[in-house]
């Protein structure tokens, strides 16, 4: 049976098996590219939120981080019920980070701490966890970032405080 006869829409499963063979071996960017076909609107279907998730993981892995944000954001308020909820927030939480917005970053990343009973899997588990690290590590990129502009502010001194 041909798809295109029914309606008009097109079936576009050919363009996501493609995309994820791409993922698979580390060719993001034309991944996104089928991803970006796979989601055309002809046909809603089944694993769009995975198709989303992937599009969106393609961008960050591929540092185009304005871009997985966007997608990020849209998988977290339009597929409410997807099982990649708790990772797509996880990934807004890298894609912010990565843009150095550290404070967003862990709000974001506190969010899916705050859910923490609400698991429904050990991925969900794993993400807590992930989250809880990478809290800690952009307070530790935001210190640090913050200690190399006061170096060069006024009344800095490399001397330790003990001696001042």
């Amino acid at each position: 049976m041909n798809l295109k006869g029914m309606s008009g829409a097109v079936d576009n499963s050919k363009y996501v098996i493609e995309a994820n063979r791409l993922y698979e071996q580390g060719n993001y960017e034309s991944a996104a590219a089928f991803y970006e076909k796979g989601l055309d609107k002809s046909i809603p279907f089944v694993n769009e939120d995975f198709v989303m998730y992937r599009l969106g993981d393609c961008y960050l892995l591929s540092e185009r981080y304005e871009e997985a944000l966007k997608v990020f954001q849209t998988l977290n308020s339009d597929y409410i019920n997807s099982s990649y909820q708790f990772k797509s927030r996880l990934k807004t939480g890298e894609c912010y980070a990565a843009l150095g917005e550290y404070k967003k970053a862990r709000k974001t990343l506190y969010s899916i701490v705050a859910q923490e009973g609400k698991c429904c899997s050990d991925d969900d588990k794993l993400t807590v966890v992930d989250s809880y690290y990478k809290i800690a590590e952009y307070y530790m990129q935001e210190a640090e970032r913050l200690r190399k502009v006061a170096a060069g502010g006024p009344g800095y001194s490399d001397r330790p405080l003990a001696l001042k």
